[in-house]
C-alpha cells in the first residue's frame, strides 16, 4: 500500500461518536476496495485491527466469531457496526422515554410469584418476579379494586413488551409495601396498563426488597473439570492393568488332581472361540502350555450381548481343594454410612478385575484348561475360583488405603465409589484416585464408570446426596409380578422382597401368611392362595420406602423404635429424625408362645443386635409403645422374670 494514503482514524473524543464510526466505517471500505483490493483477507483483516485503535482491539477480543468467518473483513466490520450502533448518546435517543417488559401473561403458577404486603390498603397480593422487565406493572382492574378513590398521575413513557408491542399505559402510582412484617416498607411506582393480567415486579425493585440476590462469583462448570481430569488420566482408561506382585493359590492338604477332558465347541463357536484364545495370549492373560500339568481343567464360554465370547474357567474341583484366605469383604451397607454429608459421587469400575493380578508358576499349572486348539493356562487370576474375589478385595484396600481412611472411598470387589460434599471436594478425590491407580497399574472400564453425579446406582441401591434408595427397577420389578402359582415362584417373590427388606417396616408381620405356605405345602407341591394372601402381596409391594437417610456415626439423636406383633417382630433406626433402615424378623413357632411383654423385649434385643454396628458404644433411645416393660427394665435384672433376664444380658 502507498505510503502517502491516509490511514482510516477514529477520535475517541469526538462528541458523537456515532457519527465518527459511520465516516470510519466508509473510509475502510474504500481501503478495502482500493489500495487493498486484491490483497488476502486476512491481510485485510490485520489492517482493520490496526486502524480501530488499542481500545477496539479490546473489545474485538470479546466476540464470538464463527469458524466460517474467520478472517472475513466484511464480518469483522459487521460486528464491530453492531456493536457500536448500541452507543447511543442519551439525548439522541428516541427511546429514552420507553420501557420494556420481558412478559406479562405469565401463568400464576409460575415458580417466581411471591407475596407483598400492601401497608396502606392492609391487603397482601400476589407479584411475578420479572428481571427483565424494567418498571413495575399494575393492571387497571387490581388498582381499581385495590383504591377506586385514587387518582393515578399522568406519564407519557412507553412501555414495550418483549415482542414489541406497545402497551396501553393509563397512568402511574406509588404505592407503599412491605415484604416482612419486621422489614422497613418501601415506596415503589407502578405503572397501571389496561391490558396486563399480573402484577409485574422489576428486577431493580426485587433487589431492593431482597426478593432476589446477585452472586458476584465467577465459578468453573464442573463437567469442564472433570472432562479435563478424565483427558489428563486417559491411559488409566486403557488395557488391562496389572497390579504389584504375583499371586499364589494355596491348597488343602492330601488333594487329588483331576484332568477333565476338553469340552466340545459349537461349530457357529468355533471361529470366535479361536480368535479369542489368539486375542489373549499376546495379552499375557493365558499362554501355551507343552510340559504336563497335574491340573487339567474345562473352560466354559459365555456369548456376550455383542456377540463376543468370555472365557471362564470351570474349576469345580479345583474350588474343593484350595484354601480360602477368607479376607472380609464389605457390605453395601459399610459403604453407605461413609456417604453421609455427600453431595458428588462417582463410581469407577474395574476393568476386567481379576485379569490384573498376576499368578507364580506354581499357581498358573493349576489354571491349565484342555480346548481342541491345545492346552493353555491362566497367567493372570481367572474368573470362576473361589478365592480371587478374597485376593482382590485385599490388594485393592492395599492399593487405595489411604484414600479409604482419609477420602472415604468405599471399594467392594471391582466397584470403587468416591464422593464429596462439594464440587471441588469430588474432582480432587477423583483425581487422586486415578493418580494412586496409574502408579498402582489399575484400569478402570470408561464405559461403566459414572462421574460427577447426585446419586448413582451401587449394588442394587442407588446412593444420592439425600441418602439411600431402592432401585427402581427392583420396585417395579416386585409391583408388577403377578401372584405366585406355585413354591418356586414364591420363593422367588420372597427372595427379592428380603433382598428390599430395608425399606420395607414390619415386613415380617406382612409375609407372615406368604411364609406359611412355604411351611405346610400339599402333597402335590402346590398351594391354596386365598385373599389373605392378596391382602399381605398388596402390603409388601404398596410399604416399599422411597428413600433413607444415612446412617451419621457421630450424631446425637440416635433412636430405636421397635415393636411385635403376633407373628413378627419391627424395629427401625432414626438419626437425626430420619429414617436410615427397617429391620424385622419372623417369630419361631415357640416364640409365638411368649407373652406380649417378653417379645417386646426379645423387639429390643433383635433390633440391638440388627443395629449393632450402628448402636453400639454411643447412647441411644429405645421407643417401645409397651409401657410395663419400661417399669421392668429400669429396676434390674435381679428382679426380672428369668426369660426377661437373658434377653435383657443380650441388650
Amino acid at each position: 500500500m502507498d505510503p502517502s494514503t491516509p490511514s482510516p482514524f477514529i477520535d475517541w473524543n469526538q462528541p458523537n461518536l456515532k457519527d465518527a464510526w459511520t465516516r470510519f466505517f466508509k473510509h475502510v471500505e474504500l481501503m478495502f476496495s482500493g489500495p487493498l483490493n486484491g490483497k488476502y483477507n486476512a491481510v485485510k483483516c490485520s489492517y482493520l485491527l490496526i486502524w480501530v485503535g488499542e481500545k477496539d482491539r479490546d473489545i474485538f477480543s470479546t466476540f464470538v466469531v464463527p469458524d466460517a468467518s474467520e478472517n472475513n473483513p466484511t464480518e469483522y466490520l459487521r460486528l464491530f457496526k453492531n456493536h457500536h450502533d448500541r452507543l447511543m448518546v442519551v439525548e439522541d435517543c428516541a427511546a429514552i422515554s420507553e420501557f420494556f417488559i420481558d412478559s406479562i401473561d405469565s401463568a400464576a403458577e409460575s415458580s417466581t410469584i411471591t407475596t407483598i404486603r400492601l401497608v396502606e390498603q392492609n391487603t397482601r397480593v400476589n407479584f411475578k418476579i420479572d428481571t427483565g422487565a424494567e418498571v413495575n406493572v399494575l393492571p387497571s382492574q387490581i388498582y381499581s379494586m385495590l383504591d377506586p378513590q385514587r387518582s393515578m398521575l399522568n406519564t407519557s413513557d412507553i412501555l414495550t413488551s418483549y415482542c414489541d408491542g406497545k402497551l396501553k399505559v393509563l397512568g402511574t402510582c406509588n404505592l407503599k409495601l412491605q415484604r416482612k412484617d419486621n422489614q422497613d416498607p418501601e415506596v415503589h411506582k407502578f405503572y397501571i396498563v389496561s391490558t396486563a393480567k399480573q402484577l409485574l415486579w422489576c428486577k431493580n425493585a426485587s433487589v431492593s426488597l431482597g426478593l432476589i440476590k446477585f452472586l458476584n462469583e465467577v465459578t468453573k462448570k464442573p463437567d469442564q473439570t472433570v472432562d479435563r481430569i478424565l483427558s489428563e488420566y486417559e491411559d488409566v482408561f486403557q488395557g488391562i492393568g496389572k497390579l504389584e506382585g504375583k499371586c499364589h493359590i494355596y491348597l488343602k492338604e492330601n488333594c487329588q488332581p483331576t484332568v477333565q477332558p476338553p469340552k466340545r465347541i459349537p461349530i457357529s463357536m468355533q471361529d470366535r472361540f479361536k480368535a479369542e484364545l489368539g486375542r489373549l495370549e499376546p495379552l499375557g492373560v493365558i499362554e501355551k502350555v507343552s510340559k504336563p500339568t497335574e491340573w487339567v481343567n474345562s473352560i466354559v464360554i459365555v456369548e456376550k450381548p455383542d456377540g463376543s465370547l468370555r472365557l471362564c474357567l470351570d474349576p469345580r474341583n479345583l474350588n474343593k481343594c484350595i484354601k480360602r484366605p477368607h479376607h472380609p469383604i464389605p457390605t453395601f451397607e459399610d459403604v453407605a454410612i461413609k456417604c453421609a454429608n455427600s453431595k458428588k459421587f462417582f463410581k469407577l469400575d474395574a476393568r476386567h478385575g481379576y485379569w490384573s493380578m498376576e499368578l507364580d508358576d506354581e499357581s498358573a499349572n493349576l489354571t491349565a484348561f484342555n480346548t481342541a486348539f491345545g492346552r493353555f493356562r491362566f497367567r493372570r487370576y481367572p474368573f470362576g475360583l473361589n478365592c480371587a474375589q478374597d485376593d482382590f478385595q485385599r490388594k485393592m484396600e492395599e492399593i487405595f488405603a489411604e484414600l479409604i481412611e482419609t477420602a472415604g472411598l468405599g471399594l467392594l470387589i471391582d466397584d470403587i465409589v468416591v464422593h464429596g460434599a462439594t464440587d471441588e471436594e469430588h474432582d480432587s478425590n477423583l483425581e487422586k484416585t486415578l493418580q494412586v491407580a496409574r502408579e498402582k497399574g489399575v484400569r478402570f472400564n470408561r464405559e461403566k464408570c459414572i462421574f460427577g453425579k447426585t446419586e448413582i446406582p451401587y449394588f442394587g441401591h442407588i446412593l444420592t446426596s439425600e441418602g439411600i434408595k431402592p432401585d427402581p427397577n427392583k420396585i417395579l420389578a416386585i409391583r408388577q409380578m403377578p401372584k405366585p402359582k406355585g413354591p418356586e415362584e414364591l420363593q422367588s417373590l420372597l427372595g427379592m422382597v428380603n433382598y428390599l427388606g430395608k425399606y420395607i417396616p414390619n415386613l415380617s408381620t406382612f409375609n407372615h401368611p406368604l411364609g406359611t405356605l412355604l411351611k405346610e405345602p400339599r402333597t402335590d407341591g402346590s398351594f391354596q392362595w386365598t385373599s389373605e394372601h392378596d391382602k399381605a402381596f398388596a402390603n409388601v409391594k404398596n410399604s416399599i420406602c422411597e428413600n433413607l437417610k444415612y446412617f451419621n456415626p457421630t450424631s446425637e439423636d440416635v433412636v430405636l423404635k421397635v415393636d411385635a406383633s403376633q407373628h413378627g417382630l419391627g424395629a427401625t433406626l432414626t438419626c437425626d429424625g430420619g429414617i436410615c433402615a427397617f429391620a424385622s424378623r419372623s417369630l419361631s413357632s415357640a416364640e409365638q408362645k411368649y407373652s406380649q411383654i417378653e417379645k417386646e423385649a426379645l423387639a429390643i434385643a433383635i433390633a440391638c443386635k440388627h443395629f449393632h454396628q450402628c448402636v453400639y458404644g454411643q447412647p441411644v433411645k429405645v421407643l417401645s409403645n409397651h409401657k410395663p416393660l419400661e417399669s421392668i427394665l429400669s429396676r434390674g435384672i435381679s428382679v426380672a422374670p428369668p426369660r426377661l433376664q437373658r434377653l435383657m444380658l443380650q441388650i
